[in-house]
């Protein structure tokens, strides 16, 4: 008897189940996780894309790839934009009973300052031991193009330190996330522009 197996593609990829039997066709089954559920974010296009890479990796060359939705920004163009990534404060609360947040006002953004649009907040959960950036959350005229290097940091494990320690340009909206990384060292109603 000829083996053949069924693909089941899950949220964090494409897995195999081999079974004996008389040769039937493959077929492919979408299992939706809670995550979708509870995230409409994980609906996008570009998701669905890179589900779809990753399948076919899996299937047809044994990758072994997995897909951590923990990591997928998302953003509503609304006026200002709202864009996030990771794990929100409530999220983490539930989790670990305590959070690390730090929320700074677009007031506090030399470019925002100075194109004279400050409307807007930007709040950065972070690890309550650790320091590594767990969510990152933007109410901002530019939120949408602010969110990636946040996207980066959830996704790769940095810290704070590390964002820290990251040159920006001066002046620019994406100082943002350096500056929320220092206000957890730091009170940054108290620095001057360019500060390391």
């Amino acid at each position: 008897m000829a083996n053949h197996y069924d693909l089941v593609i899950l949220g964090g990829g494409l897995r195999r189940r081999y079974r004996s039997g008389p040769p039937q066709f493959a077929y492919a089954h979408y299992k939706c996780r809670s995550a979708y559920r509870r995230h409409l974010r994980q609906q996008l296009e570009t998701v669905a894309a890179r589900e779809g890479k990753i399948a076919v990796e899996n299937a047809f060359a044994d990758a072994g790839k997995n897909f951590d939705l923990r990591s997928v920004p998302y953003a509503v163009f609304t006026d200002p934009e709202v864009a996030s990534v990771g794990m929100t404060e409530a999220q983490y609360m539930d989790i670990h009973g305590t959070c690390s947040c730090r929320t700074i006002s677009m007031d506090r953004i030399p470019r925002a300052v100075a194109v004279k649009d400050t409307r807007g907040l930007l709040k950065m959960v972070a690890h309550h031991e650790t320091g590594q950036v767990m969510g990152v959350h933007i109410l901002a005229p530019n939120a949408s193009e602010m969110i990636h290097e946040a996207v980066l940091a959830v996704k790769f494990g940095l810290t704070v330190d590390d964002l820290i320690d990251t040159v920006h340009i001066f002046p620019t909206y994406s100082e943002a996330i350096k500056i929320a990384a220092q206000a957890f060292r730091r009170d940054i109603r108290r620095m001057s522009c360019c500060v390391e």
